[in-house]
Order: C-alpha cells, then structure tokens, then sequence
C-alpha cells in the first residue's frame, strides 16, 4: 500500500472489522455534513458511537492528543450533531466519540475521547 488514501480507506476497513467483531453496529462509513466529516457511525446497546479512524506505522498510546487536534475534535463533534438532527431514528441514543487506532501490528479502540 503507499498512498496516504490507500492506507486510510484500508484503515478504515479494518476498524470497521475491529468494531464488527466486538458487537458494534456500523451505520454509516464517510458521514459528511456541513462542519465535517465522521469516519465511522456505530451502535451497540443504547450507544451511538462517532468513529475517527487513524492509521499509522507506530502506534503510541500518548499520541492520542498529538494525532488529533482540537479542531479536527469539533468538526467531528459537528458533524455528529448534523447526522443525529438528520437520523431521528436514534434519538435516545448515547452519543460517544472515540478513535481507532491501526497499525500494521495491531488495531486499538479508545471509547470517549471526548468528555
């Protein structure tokens, strides 16, 4: 794989996996509204998870804040607003955002990023 998009279209794919294979959901992959874009939109339980993929070489667990800026952090947060407005079908559901991290030793989930 060596363009950036190849890499993350196939990160993508294997958080999805990820996300499959421990009981979630996935509702919608590449959600674009007007403040910004959703990786992922999965469900489990009563929880509507909103998904920032990551794909990197290294994976380090203190590069969370590094890897995501505040700002990309509110478009997220914008969009998922808009999809929820847009999808009334899960009013009711707990919003939860978090991030996947792959690399091409492993995959790693971090649930709510985002107090």
């Amino acid at each position: 794989m060596n363009s950036t998009t190849e890499r993350g279209r196939r990160g993508e794919q294997l958080a999805a996996a990820h996300l499959t294979a421990h009981g979630w959901k996935i509702v919608q992959k590449n959600f674009r509204g007007r403040r910004g874009e959703v990786d992922i939109v999965a469900v489990r339980d009563n929880v509507i998870a909103f998904v920032e993929v990551k794909s990197w070489n290294t994976l380090a667990r203190d590069s969370l804040e590094h890897g995501i800026p505040r700002a990309k952090l509110r478009r997220i947060v914008g969009a998922s607003r808009e999809f929820l407005l847009q999808n009334p079908v899960f009013d009711g559901y707990r919003p939860q955002y978090d991030v996947v991290f792959v690399s091409p030793e492993r995959v790693e989930h971090f649930r709510n990023v985002i107090e």
